[in-house]
């Protein structure tokens, strides 16, 4: 949808809401409340400060119109998640006009940049916010390195205004992400035993599906660690029988915390040292 930058976002309702904060019988605990629906949501620390998700996805937007240019943020394409029962709440922004191209000797596939922002209101989840990237061949999501994350836990001298600084502080630099994934692509895998490294980062089980996503997407990307991680992304993008890494809906509301938790999980993996070690070969 068209964008206009001198207005704040257009949040959905569900997420946009008030909050109340409630004293309780026990001391060191206060309720936090849906003040529009009445429903309560949590207990947290009373030293807790709680922030409406409205003030801080609209911080956080700012910062994106304040640091890039209106071009780059022409269409952008929201993706809004909520968990734990209006507890969770995650701004997932695509940008369609920034693009890079990661070329594999099979293929070639374009990469648009994503902000990832996300916090809670139930104590369970810092405020945070990474940059990302999106396979448009595959529409996977990709969460980048621990350089490109901001995030500031919810501790008694936390305020909006100072997460918001911090991030627009923060190095952002979407080439030097895309050059990461070039040099996936430029790492040969045909006489690396994949098998074994995964199974030194992940749990057998684990290890055993994840090879077999690898395999299948070596068809199309070839044996390069580009494929590799294009196996991790899917698993961190779908949670069915596509993939068979299928995610139980439960009553807790927690499959979008899960699948975000997933891409937290790719960028550890990314980040060992037997991953390192092999894009570094």
């Amino acid at each position: 949808m068209p964008l206009d930058f001198t207005n704040q976002l257009d949040i959905p309702e569900d997420i946009d809401f008030n909050i109340s904060v409630e004293p309780t019988e026990v001391a060191h605990k206060k309720l936090v409340r849906n003040a529009d629906t009445g429903v309560a949501i949590d207990y947290v620390g009373t030293g807790r400060p709680v922030t409406p998700y409205g003030e801080f996805f609209n911080g956080v937007w700012s910062t994106m119109t304040d640091i890039l240019e209106p071009q780059e943020l022409e269409g952008a394409k929201f993706n809004w998640r909520t968990g734990r029962k209006g507890g969770f709440a995650c701004m997932d922004v695509t940008l369609p006009h920034r693009i890079e191209r990661i070329t594999t000797p099979t293929m070639e596939t374009v990469i648009n940049p994503r902000w990832i922002a996300f916090t809670s209101i139930d104590s369970l989840t810092s405020a945070n916010c990474f940059l990302g990237t999106i396979d448009q061949f595959c529409f996977n999501g990709q969460i980048n390195g621990e350089h490109d994350k901001v995030q500031s836990r919810h501790s008694s001298n936390y305020t909006n205004a100072g997460f918001v600084y911090k991030l627009q502080v923060a190095e952002r630099d979407f080439f030097q992400q895309t050059q990461r994934l070039q040099d996936m692509a430029d790492t040969d895998t045909k006489y690396v035993d994949v098998k074994s490294l995964l199974e030194k980062i992940m749990s057998e089980t684990k290890a055993k599906k994840m090879y077999a996503l690898y395999s299948q997407e070596t068809n199309v990307r070839g044996h390069n660690a580009f494929a590799l991680y294009s196996a991790f992304t899917n698993y961190s993008t779908y949670g069915d029988e596509r993939n068979g890494f299928t995610v139980k809906d439960t009553k807790g509301d927690t499959k979008n915390v899960t699948m975000l938790n997933r891409e937290l999980e790719v960028n550890k993996w990314i980040a060992t040292p037997q991953f390192k070690e092999l894009v570094a070969a």
